[in-house]
């Protein structure tokens, strides 16, 4: 069973794919009335769900002809992508932040959908590890460790339309193993 943030995140998605311009301008007790819900309710989805990560920009102007303005964004007009994932993990991270920038990176392309279920799986194994660290930043670790594993994708050096590796050299600092290889 679908929880009530589940459904009005559908429906306010629903209502971003009809409007022409990606734009749509409401009024949160209109939304909390239609959906049988509270208003902090309407405010709870806008803060979990519609995210800048997530490709969202929400407005809003409380009181009596307040609003509630929801655009649907490209995640980094006017940014590299390289530059969009460094700040959106800065200083420190924590793995549900991490899921979702690699959830966008898979929504736009930049990497495939098996790529993402491996950094995910990636991303949990090394935040257990660094949870069994006696170390005092824990989220700055995390970041580090994230940052490196994304830099190839953002930077444009894999892209996630492919799995041909022929094109990756030791260049670029990957190594393939042999025999001879020293580790």
């Amino acid at each position: 069973m679908r929880s009530l943030a589940d459904y009005i995140e559908e429906q306010i998605k629903n209502m971003l794919k009809e409007a022409e311009d990606n734009v749509i301008q409401l009024q949160r007790r209109m939304l909390a009335d239609r959906f049988g819900c509270v208003p902090s309710q309407i405010n709870y989805v806008l803060k979990t769900r519609f995210t800048p990560e997530k490709g969202y920009v929400v407005d809003s102007q409380r009181g009596g002809h307040g609003f509630i303005r929801i655009v649907k964004v490209d995640v980094y007009v006017g940014r590299t992508l390289a530059d969009y994932v460094d700040k959106a993990i800065g200083y420190g991270i924590d793995p549900e932040r991490a899921k979702e920038i690699i959830s966008m990176l898979a929504r736009e392309g930049y990497i495939s959908l098996r790529e993402r279920f491996l950094l995910e799986h990636a991303f949990g194994i090394i935040w257990e590890l660094i949870n069994m660290l006696d170390v005092d930043d824990k989220e700055g670790v995390f970041a580090r460790q994230v940052s490196r594993l994304l830099t190839p994708f953002v930077k444009g050096e894999v892209r996630g339309d492919s799995d041909d590796m022929s094109d990756m050299s030791s260049e670029r600092g990957y190594h393939s193993y042999n025999e001879d290889s020293q580790w």
